[in-house]
């Protein structure tokens, strides 16, 4: 990779006559730790849960993934009330009850639904970037792997 070849270059410096080692330079790459962390528990959670990720994700700030994972860290299942958080363009939506037919499909009751979409286009999938299903049997498991 190009931090490699950067690492491992001989230069010189003109007029000074001295070459320049470059392997002792730290290169300070920063990976999308939050949106590899929530993609994980999105995707390979073993724990009941119903997920999909749309094509918007990639495109979705490294900076959004870290406020989602700080609100899922500090949501509690004891309540019915919504929460809206707006980040950098995205709506993310967290509502403490599923819906019927996911309870009777899955024979689950109570849980946390969780959306992010684009632009606030919440009729249009191609906007959502992700839907997230937490059943309340596996919150709190699921909430340690945060």
């Amino acid at each position: 990779m190009w931090w490699n070849i950067l690492k491992n270059a001989k230069l010189s410096a003109k007029g000074k006559g001295k070459t320049l080692d470059t392997s002792r330079l730290k290169v300070n790459i920063q990976y999308d730790e939050c949106k590899e962390k929530l993609r994980k528990l999105i995707m390979e959670s073993r724990l009941s849960s119903v997920t999909h990720i749309y094509e918007n994700w990639e495109q979705m700030p490294e900076e959004v993934a870290c406020l989602i994972i700080k609100d899922l860290q500090n949501i509690t299942l004891d309540s019915e009330n919504r929460k809206v958080e707006n980040y950098m363009g995205y709506e993310v939506s967290y509502w403490n009850r599923l819906n019927h037919v996911i309870n009777e499909e899955f024979g689950l009751t109570g849980g946390l639904l969780v959306k992010c979409v684009v632009n606030k286009k919440i009729t249009l999938e191609d906007k959502m970037v992700f839907e997230l299903y937490v059943f309340s049997k596996d919150w709190e498991e699921w909430r340690k792997l945060l």
